[in-house]
């Protein structure tokens, strides 16, 4: 195995039974990007060229770390969100297609550029960056319970050079800061009754803390969240929810209840409703 259309071959072959032609396509251009920064047309054109040995050793491990489950992200080291690149590793969970459509939720919806935002549960850092660079003169706070996810959001943050304010806090233990516009967050919702059914890939490398929420308080996130933004959020302020298809009725329905208006269920492009935007009419919250 010599040149790039050799890696493709075996790469092909080895996979074959694991993953879809599709996803096996998009492996081989993450990997050659890593280590050529060849784009798609680059693989079409340049087939024949050939690989050095420590390409081959890289490509070959890639490989079987694949074979035995590993996040491609992981691999790479990167992930393409939103169009920047995000350092990608087991400290928080890998930046997801349908977070970037919840944050063109976010932008479409809200134009000025000049807000306060508050992101919870930040993760990587994804969506707190992605929207500091959008609008640069918003001031932006993020938080994490996570040391760890807080560093990889840092070193995200310099990499984008998006001036963040990360800070390690738990929702449950602090209250939001006043006068914020928006309020957004991709919290743990993933029941322990669920785990049967996620991937390997996401159950052996992805950090569980961020995952997972008990059977009998699947909304736990998001009715500590929705209490403290009524107190935060400034009048017509927005909160955005990533959420658990399974329970988008009685997330809607606990929203209201607690007075915001104008919710709003969307679906990501799988059909599945995935994400929530509600609006804070101002005043006190009323919760007897």
């Amino acid at each position: 195995m010599r040149t790039v259309n050799d890696f493709i071959d075996y790469f092909k072959i080895e996979l074959n039974n694991r993953e879809e032609s599709r996803e096996i396509m998009s492996f081989i251009s993450l990997l050659l990007y890593k280590i050529r920064g060849y784009e798609l047309a680059d693989i079409i054109v340049k087939g024949e060229d050939s690989l050095n040995e420590d390409e081959l050793e890289f490509l070959l491990k890639a490989t079987e770390r694949l074979k035995n489950g590993e996040p491609i992200q992981h691999i790479t080291s990167f992930v393409i969100f939103f169009g920047s690149h995000f350092k990608s590793d087991k400290r928080a969970l890998i930046p997801r297609p349908e977070t970037e459509e919840l944050l063109e939720w976010i932008i479409i919806s809200n134009s000025s550029g000049d807000y306060n935002i508050l992101d919870i549960g930040t993760g990587s850092g994804c969506i707190a960056i992605s929207l500091k660079k959008r609008w640069p003169k918003s001031k932006v706070e993020a938080w994490d319970v996570s040391i760890e996810a807080l560093e990889l959001a840092k070193e995200n943050s310099s990499i984008n050079n998006a001036d963040v304010n990360f800070l390690e806090k738990n929702l449950f233990h602090h209250p939001f800061p006043d006068n914020m516009d928006i309020i957004v967050s991709n919290p743990p919702y993933v029941t322990i009754s669920e785990v049967c059914k996620m991937r390997r890939n996401v159950l052996d490398y992805e950090p569980g803390v961020a995952l997972f929420v008990p059977d009998d308080e699947p909304l736990l996130f998001y009715r500590e969240i929705a209490l403290k933004a009524c107190r935060s959020l400034n009048s017509q302020g927005s909160l955005y929810f990533e959420i658990n298809r399974k329970y988008h009725i009685q997330i809607k329905e606990m929203l209201l209840e607690m007075g915001f208006i104008n919710v709003e269920l969307r679906r990501d492009l799988f059909g599945n409703y995935r994400m929530v935007r509600a609006i804070w009419p101002g005043g006190d919250l009323d919760i007897s």
